[in-house]
């Protein structure tokens, strides 16, 4: 197994239909033909979904025709799942602004990362993501919202151009949902967010856009791309924002034909921008949490999912002591030191999770630090040879740690930390930086200590 320095994995796409009722509305066309830049895309594409709240459906609204693609009826079942790196990469200059599609959430950022994009001189073309339903309305997430669609669509209209909705709801919760499940049930601590960039959002975008000839996607993400013959992802100027971390998946055939408008500046600035344009949404807050646990309980959404496969157990101490029942492995992750449900007149934090045994292992501070981790499926920056010497990052909020990094014989990377670390969490993104520049970025798979 080698590193990645392309995105080689074929999408596992099927074809999708329309939907007889209005709620199960779905794009077609939205996979890549057999030919490169295929000619027109499916009349059942739609400008976006508004949901109607009397009715409790969602509705469509037609999208006008893009110039030079008129709006076709395309063959049934007639897509079949291509490699995103035989994508055909037309030759365009930046110099001479073309077609661009740009993801937009309903929120501020991407709003203002498509405004900035229509002042540019580029032909814009919105896409909003449908990748989950919740079915409480009333724990709706701000980017799945149907106020949300709605929202970015208004933001379309009121900057000139169209705006389409693509469902990916059934793929999102069998990539992602399904997954991130499945990893706290064995002890790991997932990391959606990067692959669901990797995997779902930015293929979707490249093959809306391969469709109609864009040669550029972008999104309001907060980070940098830098050089352009090698492009590299780099850190976003206002370090509290950086998303960095969650697009370290990419390689350098996404890397050109992204744009992040929004990685020169502070969130304080987008937000000031937003305002005086006057944009739809310009007063809303941010999403702290993921788009489908936006209360933030992650271990009430595994429950419910997971069913009979949740199991009691115990916490222990490093001796195997038993110090209190749980409910569930799913309730811990490494290094936690709340909402552990024991009692014992100190500090004490997670420092292993036996699933097979239901365990949860604890141990003072200072215990159980971590020297070193194995990082599966690495994607490796352009020009870029192990081993290196970096600062790996193994957690969102982790502000990094000096590391030596050099592979492995099965294709893997191993991370050797130059002084050991408190914790790191197997499921989690590693993601190397050597002078604000990412060199690698992978999952982790194993911690040694």
């Amino acid at each position: 197994m080698q590193p990645r320095n392309s995105l080689d994995d074929p999408e596992t796409q099927r074809p999708i239909t329309h939907g007889a009722q209005a709620s199960e509305l779905e794009v077609r066309g939205s996979g890549c033909g057999s030919e490169p830049h295929s000619a027109g895309i499916s009349a059942n594409i739609i400008k976006s979904i508004s949901y109607n709240s009397r009715t409790q459906v969602f509705e469509a609204v037609p999208c006008p025709p893009i110039r030079g693609h008129p709006l076709v009826e395309s063959p049934p079942d007639a897509y079949e799942p291509d490699p995103i790196s035989e994508i055909a990469v037309p030759a365009v200059n930046d110099s001479s602004k073309s077609r661009i599609v740009i993801a937009m959430s309903g929120g501020l950022d991407s709003s203002v990362a498509a405004a900035r994009l229509v002042d540019e001189g580029y032909e814009v073309i919105g896409v909003t993501l449908h990748l989950w339903e919740n079915a409480d309305p009333a724990l709706q997430s701000r980017c799945c919202a149907p106020e949300d669609r709605r929202d970015a669509r208004r933001v379309a209209d009121q900057l000139g151009f169209p705006h389409y909705t693509l469902d990916r709801r059934e793929q999102f919760g069998r990539e992602i949902v399904e997954p991130f499940v499945d990893a706290y049930l064995t002890g790991r601590t997932p990391s959606p967010c990067g692959p669901c960039n990797e995997r779902i959002k930015i293929p979707a975008l490249l093959r809306f856009a391969q469709l109609i000839d864009a040669p550029f996607v972008a999104t309001g993400h907060y980070a940098r791309i830098v050089g352009k013959e090698s492009p590299r992802l780099a850190r976003g100027v206002d370090r509290r924002k950086d998303q960095s971390y969650f697009l370290s998946t990419l390689d350098a055939c996404t890397l050109r034909r992204l744009r992040l408008p929004l990685g020169q500046d502070t969130k304080e600035q987008v937000r000031a921008e937003a305002i005086r344009r006057g944009l739809v949404g310009s007063s809303k807050g941010e999403s702290q949490d993921l788009c489908f646990v936006p209360d933030g309980s992650y271990a009430r959404f595994v429950a419910e999912r997971a069913g009979e496969r949740v199991r009691p157990g115990w916490v222990v101490d490093e001796n195997g002591r038993r110090l209190a029942r749980h409910e569930g492995i799913h309730h811990f992750t490494l290094g936690q030191r709340k909402g552990l449900g024991i009692a014992v007149g100190r500090a004490v934090f997670v420092t292993r999770i036996d699933a097979e045994q239901g365990l949860v292992v604890v141990q003072d501070a200072g215990a159980g630090r971590v020297t070193a981790v194995t990082i599966a499926r690495p994607t490796l920056a352009l020009g870029v040879e192990l081993p290196v010497h970096a600062v790996l990052q193994v957690r969102y909020r982790d502000g990094g740690a000096a590391a030596w990094l050099d592979m492995t014989d099965d294709g893997c990377v191993r991370a050797r930390f130059d002084e050991p670390i408190r914790c790191a969490s197997p499921g989690q993104l590693a993601v190397a930086y050597v002078d604000d520049e990412v060199v690698l970025g992978g999952t982790i798979t194993a911690c040694e200590h």
